[in-house]
């Protein structure tokens, strides 16, 4: 944390690593800060750094703390430093604050050239966030633009001062902590300007703890079957090779590896980097890369890293090919290694890796992949107002057609299918009205074997999918479905997190009968429903040979 020094009228940042920050250079305060340094942080007199700042940074930087220390000839006194604090980081603090406590994983403003609109994303779902007091959803233009300066002015110094300049007409990356009521959030913000002369800005709460903490969590607790945990656990015990976590932006990869790393003895060298640093591993060293530095972006730490003599190394994100390239030659010289990908499912992850510049044959070496893993977050039911589908009362033809399929596929399920309630009139207090309530993980597993380096070899995944069905894989549409049928995700809603519907599989052999489509359509419309023909969709239900707690539902 960092501590507010201050004496006669000059104001100095001191950080927990010795860097002092000073907008008014003057040698006996800083000989003065520089030995309280030393005694009270004990940190070496040869590691202290002095870092010029602008006094609009500073006090920017100065503004994040909750507390000030004042340096006299004998004592550090704490005072109060609330009443310095400036509007537009008063509202930011708020609005943080306001995020974590409604369990948020980002907030997102949008303004243009009259007005401004904050949203908060809540289990997944983005929801309007109201402006406190008026209750009305758009805010001040001014506001939200002197919130961002701000945030972007404190994210300069905390950064060794790195100068970075708010503009409405440039992207802009930075992160910074905030303090709230439920602890520091570490805020990693991303800025676009957009076409009606304003800025879209998305600011993400890291190391929220909670449901999602790899601290004392397991894979299990995340959401994933106990054969899914089991085969990734493994993974934990292997000298080397590449494992990769693959899924959307916010899916929770990163976590998913902190646990997998949390696992590893600590009479290992273990190293990760991050763009940031999202949770700490306490025997892990963890390094934050920083993409603008020429020292410690993607590239240069990636060929640092046999340098540094390491048994495991978790790189946070897979984009370069250059990078790509060093994390084989890492993976394949007596090294673990663990990365995430954006992809769509776990097989993608071949063609990622393929697209990044690994041939299908190095993916195909043997020891070389240990397990593809794709993963999701979906939002949970509400149990307090969810539905069954007798009380939906759907008018709309596309929703008609889509719960009819809904229910000719789950139909031997039907007693334990609820739906979420998105009446606009939803009363319900404990889900605000919104219909959810937390989320789970939805997941697909894939241990590489011997023939699955087959198809690897050949890069057909098409076939390695139909192999792996038949012998009892768990796809993400499995997965989903078997949470359906518990009554924890709304079928609907759980659909928008697969490539496919349920049932689509299985409309029929011959491809899409547009004529049955027709003629579903003028039913629709002359109020005579007909039920939806999918050539009697299977819908399986079989014991978990791992668990007798779960169900395994095929649909489609």
């Amino acid at each position: 944390l960092l501590r507010w020094l201050s004496q006669q009228k000059e104001t100095i940042l001191v950080s927990i690593h010795g860097e002092i920050y000073t907008a008014t250079p003057n040698p006996k305060i800083f000989q003065k800060v520089a030995g309280w340094v030393v005694k009270n942080k004990h940190i070496p007199l040869k590691d202290v750094e002095i870092i010029p700042c602008l006094p609009s940074v500073l006090e920017q930087v100065a503004s994040i703390l909750n507390k000030t220390t004042s340096l006299d000839d004998q004592t550090v006194v704490e005072t109060d430093s609330s009443a310095a604090r400036s509007d537009s980081q008063h509202l930011l603090d708020s609005l943080v604050d306001a995020a974590a406590r409604r369990n948020a994983s980002d907030i997102h403003i949008y303004t243009n050239k009259v007005s401004a609109k904050v949203k908060f994303r809540i289990y997944g779902l983005l929801t309007p966030f109201r402006e406190i007091g008026t209750n009305k959803e758009t805010w001040s233009v001014s506001d939200m633009l002197s919130l961002c300066a701000s945030a972007i002015n404190a994210e300069a110094a905390l950064n060794n001062n790195v100068e970075r300049q708010f503009s409405i007409e440039e992207p802009i990356d930075a992160s910074f902590p905030i303090k709230t009521s439920l602890g520091v959030r570490k805020i990693r913000y991303s800025q676009t300007p957009h076409s009606e002369d304003g800025i879209k800005v998305v600011m993400r709460l890291l190391s929220a703890g909670g449901e999602y903490s790899s601290e004392n969590a397991s894979l299990e607790d995340l959401g994933y079957l106990k054969e899914q945990a089991m085969l990734i656990e493994e993974v934990s015990t292997a000298p080397s090779g590449l494992a990769v976590v693959s899924g959307p932006t916010g899916s929770g990869k990163t976590t998913t590896l902190q646990i997998v790393m949390s696992d590893i003895p600590e009479y290992k060298s273990i190293y990760t980097f991050e763009d940031p640093v999202e949770n700490n591993i306490a025997h892990a060293t963890q390094v934050a890369v920083k993409t603008l530095s020429e020292n410690c972006n993607w590239i240069a730490v990636s060929k640092n890293i046999l340098r540094l003599d390491p048994d495991v190394a978790m790189f946070g994100e897979l984009r370069e090919p250059e990078v790509a390239r060093e994390i084989v030659n890492v993976a394949t010289t007596g090294h673990l290694v663990l990365t995430t990908l954006h992809t769509d499912s776990a097989v993608g992850n071949i063609t990622r890796l393929n697209d990044l510049g690994i041939t299908y044959d190095r993916l195909a070496e043997p020891g070389f992949l240990k397990i593809l893993v794709f993963q999701r977050l979906t939002p949970k039911l509400c149990t307090s107002c969810s539905m069954s589908h007798e009380e939906l009362g759907f008018t709309r033809p596309v929703q008609i057609r889509q719960l009819e399929r809904l229910k000719n596929t789950f139909k031997a399920n039907l007693d334990t299918i609820r739906f979420r309630n998105t009446n606009p009139n939803n009363e319900c207090s404990t889900c605000d009205g919104t219909g959810i309530y937390g989320r789970t993980l939805i997941a697909e597993v894939i241990s590489v074997d011997t023939v699955a380096r087959k198809f690897i070899s050949k890069g057909d995944t098409d076939g390695w999918l139909i192999h792996l069905k038949k012998r009892g894989w768990v796809s993400l549409m499995d997965h989903a479905a078997m949470h359906v049928v518990s009554g924890k995700l709304c079928p609907i809603t759980a659909e928008s997190a697969l490539s496919e519907s349920f049932g689509s599989c299985g409309i029929s052999d011959d491809g899409f009968d547009y004529d049955e489509f027709r003629r579903q359509i003028n039913s629709y419309s002359s109020g005579t429903l007909t039920p939806i023909n999918n050539n009697e969709v299977a819908t399986s239900v079989t014991t978990n040979a791992l668990s007798d707690k779960e169900i395994r539902v095929k649909a489609g």
